[in-house]
């Protein structure tokens, strides 16, 4: 019997889209996930310490959303001196931060 031939398998080299965290091949033109044309490359090790970041500003918020914390962190001080003021937007912005903390996609810039 004839078995079909098997086209030789080279290695995909893949990359993560540096604006939406998406895995990409290497020679892609965009990104499917944003759409963004000629994504920049990130390292691993910067991608590790965006994730650091995002986790210690999700922290920040839960535990001390309320004085605006999460809001310094994020070197955003006219924010934060208006959760600090306003008792983090009287919980609600709180409440709304910790969602857009949870569903952020992987990369995350402070």
């Amino acid at each position: 019997m004839n078995s079909p031939k098997k086209s030789p398998s080279y290695p995909i080299i893949t990359v993560r889209c540096g604006y939406c965290g998406k895995v990409l091949p290497e020679r892609s033109g965009c990104c499917p996930g944003c759409g963004r044309a000629a994504p920049p490359l990130q390292e691993p090790d910067e991608w590790a310490a965006r994730e650091k970041k995002r986790r210690t500003a999700l922290l920040l918020c839960f535990f001390l959303g309320i004085f605006g914390a999460h809001k310094f962190y994020e070197e955003k001080p006219g924010m934060g001196a208006l959760y600090l003021l306003t008792g983090g937007l009287l919980l609600v912005g709180v409440v709304v931060d910790l969602v857009r903390l949870f569903k952020k996609p992987d990369v995350y810039t402070v």
